[in-house]
């Protein structure tokens, strides 16, 4: 029954809590999956722990003190053990109630005492944590032990055999309520905006574009990787045309999703990292046109489904001229600002024996992108007007959790690798304090294919779901990733570090409409290509500002292409080598030269040195110098973004933490 109670309030302060506060909260598969498995855990538990205390004691009073003092001692020994790392000095105020609690439980332990209330003890070990200021937190304790007193002395508790079922079925029936209270707050996706939607011209194309978050080109089978990763996205492939050699124009989610949209460099669109103002990232900035506002006026329905609730979320600007935006965000499991709940010890005793790393997922699925996708298509047919279709994809990016069986499609996975582990391994690279061990570069990368490959399943099942609704000949369909990803290359973790060819090497696939045959470019080319390439395949002539050119055209091979890194607010911010630094990369022909604002520059041959080991710089100071000259009259003429005043709301800074993407 004890244990019971506290699964209530647990569930009431974390789930449920955390839903009613964020307007654009939803309920995963998965969420409904774990919270069962924890109640069930919460059950065995509390039945294991009753069979011992029934076997040892036969005296009522003894059996009801010790059943609280399982609850008080198993959460002393959670903050003591798992969580003392992550210490507060509010932590210590929760477990100073709860050790008060224990030493009166065990005072009293043969007496009817005012103190053996489990709703009382529930609610400081789980509201404690969750009010986050000193004064109302001592306040709340004082009046639950006030409260406790005051019912006690009124009507002692009796807990006989009846007692105990119906103290229970109320426990139980609390937890149901709270379960289901929070299926209000499991936010619907409102069509609404469709009901305006205008007819555009006859002749206008459906447009797909899919960003495959943090999926870098030599990890896909369909680039010539070991691992069959792709099947799918290779016989996408098969039918369309591959551009081999495309550079991101950034290393981080938003820069690079903002220069899609805009056809236009991070520098000028000003969506970027911008300390010390935004150091978590700046958003749009104001009066820059994107192609989803142009597509809306010619008539196209716009639509996206983004997984990525952080920076792709409404703040930054990016909705711009989508009339259906999706970026809401699943309800998680594990609240870093919660860690002395009890479910963050239950999953430390699940992964004693087998993983219990899904307790750490953050992001909706691809299954669950796609899901919302084939149902937005299937509301914009019936408007019968163009559409364009913006899909972006979460699974190959950290915490690395594919579903099985694609968790173990490839050697290497470590049961107890979590996302504890993945930071402290994170912050002990850039501190140098050690390097990574070739098990955890193989669980790492185990877990990132495997990702790619679950993608890769739920793709072929959305091409298929294309076909079945008659959209898909005559549809433009890209296909490409936001940027790459370290995975312990350089000594380096996660990405928005550096301009390596790990973080800003990705894959474009183009089905152009109608085409059918496979055919393969050389050249280089770049997300800024993107824009002008969509707007052609809608009939709308390419803006003036706009960088990149159409790839329907044939690609010049003698321009220069650009690739631009600003100083992050993240973990890898306390390296010295990455402190306070812009870095920018300028491409021509397969020469590439970096040059950052600490002075470091570097030269690579991408012809003979794809993975930009051998630094050419001393020796080919003739060419570099070429390229510094180019790129530093690129800087010089590029119109500089304005930084408004402004901060990032709380929420906003939440969701960036929860993702990895802010200290």
């Amino acid at each position: 029954m004890v244990w019971t109670w506290y699964a209530a309030f647990e569930y009431s302060f974390s789930s449920l809590a955390t839903a009613a506060r964020n307007p654009e909260a939803i309920f995963s598969p998965w969420h409904w999956r774990l919270t069962a498995e924890l109640i069930a855990a919460y059950a065995l538990i509390g039945l294991a722990l009753g069979a011992i205390i029934g076997a040892l004691s036969h005296s009522e009073r003894t059996k009801r003190g010790a059943a609280l003092l399982s609850l008080i001692g198993a959460f002393l020994l959670h903050a003591g053990f798992v969580e003392l790392s992550h210490f507060k000095w509010a932590d210590l105020e929760t477990c100073a109630a709860a050790v008060l609690l224990a030493i009166l439980v065990w005072r009293n332990l043969r007496s009817e005492s005012w103190i053996a209330q489990p709703w009382l003890v529930a609610s400081i070990l789980i509201i404690g944590p969750w009010i986050n200021r000193s004064s109302l937190r001592i306040a709340f304790f004082a009046a639950a032990f006030a409260a406790s007193f005051l019912i006690g002395k009124l009507r002692a508790p009796r807990f006989r055999l009846s007692s105990l079922f119906w103290q229970t079925a109320t426990a139980a029936a609390l937890l149901a309520a709270a379960i289901a209270t929070s299926l209000a707050f499991d936010h619907k996706l409102s069509m609404q905006a469709l009901a305006n939607a205008k007819p555009a011209a006859s002749q206008a194309r459906n447009i797909v574009l899919i960003t495959m978050d943090t999926v870098r080109a030599d990890h896909l089978s369909t680039y010539g990787y070991g691992r069959n990763t792709t099947p799918n996205l290779t016989a996408f492939a098969a039918g369309a045309t591959l551009y081999r050699h495309t550079v991101a124009v950034s290393n981080m989610t938003l820069a690079t999703h903002a220069s899609m949209f805009t056809g236009l460099y991070s520098g000028v669109h000003g969506a970027h990292y911008d300390p010390p103002a935004y150091p978590s990232g700046r958003p749009l900035a104001r009066g820059i046109p994107t192609i989803a506002g142009m597509l809306a006026e010619r008539g196209y329905i716009t639509l996206a489904v983004a997984a990525n609730y952080a920076y792709l979320s409404p703040f930054f600007g990016l909705d711009r001229g989508f009339q259906i935006y999706d970026a809401r965000e699943p309800v998680r499991m594990i609240d870093p600002d919660l860690r002395l709940f009890l479910r963050n010890g239950v999953r430390h005793l699940v992964g004693l024996g087998w993983s219990s790393a899904e307790f750490d997922r953050k992001a909706r699925s691809a299954e669950e992108v796609d899901r919302g996708a084939i149902q937005l298509l299937r509301e914009s047919r019936s408007r019968q007007a163009p559409f364009l279709l913006f899909l972006n994809y979460m699974d190959a990016h950290w915490p690395y959790l594919p579903p099985a069986p694609f968790d173990r499609m490839f050697p290497g996975k470590l049961r107890d690798f979590t996302d504890a582990s993945y930071e402290g391994l994170e912050r002990d690279l850039i501190l140098s304090k050690r390097d990574v061990t070739s098990r955890e570069r193989e669980h790492l990368i185990s877990q990132y294919d495997g990702g790619i490959a679950y993608l890769d399943s739920q793709f072929g099942r959305l091409m298929g779901s294309l076909k079945e609704l008659g959209l898909y000949d005559d549809s433009l369909i890209i296909v490409t990733a936001d940027h790459g990803e370290n995975l312990g290359d350089r000594e380096l973790l996660d990405h928005g570090v550096a301009l390596y060819h790990d973080e800003v090497n990705v894959p474009l696939i183009v089905k152009y409409p109608d085409e059918n045959a496979g055919r393969t470019v050389d050249d280089l080319v770049s997300q800024i290509d993107l824009a002008p390439t969509i707007l052609e395949a809608a009939g709308i002539p390419r803006p003036t500002a706009f960088a990149g050119q159409s790839l329907t055209q044939p690609v010049d091979s003698d321009r220069y292409l650009y690739s631009e890194a600003f100083p992050p607010d993240s973990p890898n911010n306390l390296a010295e080598r990455f402190q306070r630094r812009t870095e920018r990369a300028i491409y021509h022909h397969q020469q590439k030269f970096i040059e950052s604002t600490k002075g470091d520059r570097e030269l690579y041959d991408l012809d003979t040195d794809a993975e930009e080991r051998r630094n050419l710089y001393l020796y080919a100071v003739k060419q570099a110098s070429a390229l510094k000259t180019i790129l530093d009259g690129w800087v010089a003429r590029q119109p500089k973004s304005v930084s408004e005043p402004g901060s990032t709301p709380q929420r906003v800074s939440e969701q960036l933490k929860s993702l990895g993407y802010a200290q």
